[in-house]
């Protein structure tokens, strides 16, 4: 039983910006928040963490006025809130930068920056001048060197995400910013400069941060307090300085024996054929000179800085982006040429698409027909009739394996999280019962305990009758369940680590391209 002491977020002696008192929620009945206290401070970063479903999203919604709370207190520089919209957030400067993003792709940076806040001269003209002089000062604040009239659509998406954070801090004026895994799409480096602007906008600037990650050691690296949330309650807020990552994962997950597995040598007698083959495969612009194998009982590891080309490359290989290619690609020894999924899923390919909602999904069917896509043949008899038990049997030992929080299979799929929600599409690729499984980040915004059941999974059962391979950006789940890990580097493959040479630091060394000719 945790103390009440423990289980409230009562802050050190310092102002409080945001206080939510007792705040929950539920829907149709069903408690998704229950009795949230927490107090958010300025001049700090804040993280919440918690599972898929603890309640992160509906908690961080409710503070910036887009859900109303059932029951509870919002309170913003110590004015109590009644029904909180986005709008009266907006003006009381608490800004919300969300997982997604939409992007009007033909306005000028410094046009996305100021929309909705255009600078104006006199008779309501917008002040052009100030414009860019403006966005070129607040880019340098965060080290981009972007031209302002640069097109959006020509950003990466990392800037991109950067860009809204500047337009949250400087152009809104955010004194409460929160930041909803703003990290999830950032490389090391575009990690590193917001870290350092977060840090010195709390520090000198007095600037409340809340900082939602899936990601432990972020957390551990960035925040000076954390707030756990389990089963849509407050389980700890603590100084991070107070706690340990295994601590940490307890706090998520219950207890749970979380003890990291570390990848180990696969004996001849469990490696199969050669079912991957890729022989000097190149596309303009993406990726250069690409060759590599994997063999049945393999998992192999795929690595790189966001843009490195390992994404481009499965893409391809998936029948996502056939065009114009050189090199070869054989599949069970037959030569083949990528032209779409369902082309590559029929030679024994499957290829797990990191664009989930917008290329893996299909919305407005139920949770059972989206993890069960195009495999309802094999549950019909010769007469075409459905097998509706084994249907559902299956759906239910897949639920279990991926620990997916769901309600009933008939569910509508837009019913789930969206760390659910993916969690079904990887499952769909899992009944495939294919030769060769391309996962492009796989475990991306899947909460740490399910992440390691998924990790678990594709080790201990997928790659016994099939070859894995598994690009991520997150080392570490590489390190734990591959046989070997290649790391891309400007299209090309610079590298390739076994297990007895698997070190952090210098596989993050390499993807950087540091010590590599």
């Amino acid at each position: 039983m945790i103390s009440e002491s423990l289980a409230t977020g009562k802050p050190p002696a310092k102002s409080v910006a945001y206080r939510v008192s007792g705040i929950g929620k539920q829907y149709s009945g069903t408690v998704v928040l229950a009795g949230i206290d927490i107090d958010f401070v300025e001049g700090e970063i804040h993280g919440i963490i918690g599972k898929n479903g603890a309640g992160k999203s509906t908690l961080v919604n409710i503070m910036h006025g887009s859900e109303a709370p059932s029951t509870g207190i919002l309170s913003i520089f110590g004015t109590e809130i009644d029904h909180l919209t986005p709008a009266r957030a907006h003006d009381m400067q608490v800004v919300l930068v969300p997982q997604k993003t939409n992007y009007a792709l033909d306005l000028t940076v410094a046009e996305s920056l100021f929309l909705g806040s255009y600078p104006r001269r006199t008779f309501g003209l917008i002040n052009r001048k100030e414009i860019i002089e403006r966005s070129r000062e607040y880019l340098g604040k965060i080290g981009l060197d972007l031209d302002p009239d640069t097109k959006m659509a020509d950003v990466s998406l990392e800037d991109r995400r950067l860009i809204e954070v500047i337009k949250a801090l400087w152009c809104f004026n955010a004194r409460v910013l929160i930041l909803d895994e703003t990290t999830a799409a950032l490389s090391i480096r575009p990690r590193q400069k917001l870290f350092e602007l977060l840090r010195k906008i709390t520090r000198d600037e007095g600037r409340t941060v809340l900082f939602i990650s899936h990601r432990l050691e972020e957390m551990m690296d960035i925040c000076d307090r954390i707030s756990v949330l389990r089963d849509g309650a407050l389980i700890e807020t603590a100084d991070t300085a107070e706690l340990t990552i295994e601590r940490l994962a307890e706090l998520i997950t219950g207890g749970r024996d979380l003890a990291v597995k570390t990848a180990q040598d696969v004996s001849d007698d469990q490696i199969g054929k050669t079912v991957l083959k890729v022989s000097n495969l190149s596309q303009q612009g993406r990726f250069t000179d690409v060759g590599f194998e994997a063999r049945i009982g393999e998992i192999v590891g795929l690595t790189g800085m966001v843009g490195s080309g390992y994404s481009a490359l499965l893409r391809h290989l998936g029948g996502l982006a056939p065009q114009g290619s050189d090199g070869m690609v054989e599949i069970d020894g037959r030569i083949v040429t990528p032209t779409t999924p369902q082309a590559m899923k029929k030679l024994g390919l499957a290829y797990l698409t990191n664009k989930r909602e917008d290329e893996a999904l299909f919305h407005g069917l139920s949770i059972s027909h989206n993890m069960i896509g195009g495999s309802f043949a094999k549950y019909a008899s010769a007469a075409g009739v459905l097998d509706r038990a084994q249907v559902s049997q299956t759906v239910s030992e897949l639920q279990h394996q991926l620990e997916i929080k769901m309600g009933g299979e008939s569910d509508p799929i837009d019913s789930l999280s969206g760390g659910n929600k993916q969690k079904v599409v990887v499952a769909r690729l899992l009944n495939a019962n294919l030769e060769v499984y391309l996962l492009d980040e796989v475990a991306e915004g899947i909460d740490i305990g399910a992440r390691r059941a998924l990790l678990d999974f594709i080790r201990t059962n997928i790659r016994r009758e099939a070859a894995v391979v598994m690009a991520s950006n997150v080392v570490s789940d590489l390190m734990e369940v591959c046989d070997r890990i290649m790391v891309m580097y400007h299209g090309e493959i610079i590298r390739t680590f076994t297990p007895d040479e698997f070190d952090e630091h210098e596989i993050y060394s390499s993807l950087q391209g540091i010590g590599c000719a």
